[in-house]
């Protein structure tokens, strides 16, 4: 692969997926955006400045995946930077050849306004974030989730759903919320540790074998960053229509996956151990 990705698509490759049997997407820090065919040769180049002409204001696109390749439709979080130094956050649908964006309120599903402030500097003032969000392709649908509540959206035939989960053992989101302004990062992180003691969701994985979702949920125990890892962790297993099955703690876990893949009946998790590439396998039996 040359130095600035496949074809020139640039460097710090960030965002991927595969389309059909033969052909991928990709994206990179440089905002070159391309679709390419397995050899790393450039079938379609995606030109981003197309994209930021449909605003009057600066937009970055984040979590950006395509999920239709006739005719070229991406999916992605969107971030708006108004005039003033404020942000707005969106879910956004760019149809490409046609230069059409329909973009969503993600506020009205996730309540992210609770959980988003500004750290200030002498010089600016700072975003400082609570959530994240994660977007993946199922079948002909796309799955949008955050790590604030359960609740999942989900986008197909174009148009959006929420999807409310059914807890029974843990609670559905976070209860807890972020000042509107930090005068401090320090200040900030305490309450940001707070927030990690209420629970927090990982994003759905579907395991093709057994046709269910594998998902994680986890609460710190202890606010002390010298600590020892030492949160609780659980698993979620849903069915196709996201109806929970099993829902129950893993005690040989004190950590949070930080990125988990379902591979040969196991669950996978990525461990940096001694900046070695490593990962946890767990078994799960139905």
């Amino acid at each position: 692969m040359e130095k600035e990705g496949p074809d020139g698509v640039g460097e710090m490759v960030y965002d991927f997926n595969l389309l059909g049997n033969d052909l991928f997407f990709a994206g990179s820090r440089g905002r070159r955006f391309g679709i390419f065919n397995l050899y790393g040769e450039k079938q379609k180049d995606i030109d981003l400045n197309e994209f930021d002409a449909l605003f009057d204001i600066p937009v970055s696109i984040n979590n950006s995946l395509v999920f239709d390749q006739s005719p070229v439709s991406i999916f992605g979080d969107l971030t708006l930077w108004n005039p003033d130094g404020s942000n707005e956050s969106r879910l956004g649908v760019w149809k490409v050849e046609d230069q059409v964006l329909n973009t969503y309120d993600i506020n009205n599903w996730f309540k992210i306004s609770d959980f988003k402030s500004v750290i200030t500097t002498p010089n600016y003032d700072m975003p400082a974030y609570a959530y994240w969000f994660h977007v993946d392709t199922w079948k002909s649908q796309v799955l949008v989730s955050a790590n604030v509540r359960s609740s999942l959206v989900r986008y197909s035939n174009g148009e959006f759903e929420v999807v409310e989960i059914d807890h029974q053992k843990i609670p559905k989101k976070m209860n807890g919320k972020l000042s509107d302004r930090y005068n401090s990062r320090e200040e900030f992180e305490t309450d940001f540790n707070r927030l990690q003691q209420e629970i927090n969701y990982s994003h759905p994985v579907w395991d093709v074998e057994s046709e269910v979702f594998y998902r994680f949920a986890y609460k710190k125990k202890s606010d002390d960053k010298e600590s020892l890892p030492n949160a609780e962790v659980f698993l979620i297993i849903m069915d196709r229509d996201f109806k929970i099955l099993h829902e129950i703690q893993i005690p040989q876990l004190s950590k949070s996956p930080n990125f988990h893949f379902v591979k040969d009946g196991m669950i996978w998790m990525f461990e940096n151990v001694e900046d070695e590439v490593s990962f946890i396998r767990l078994q799960v039996s139905i």
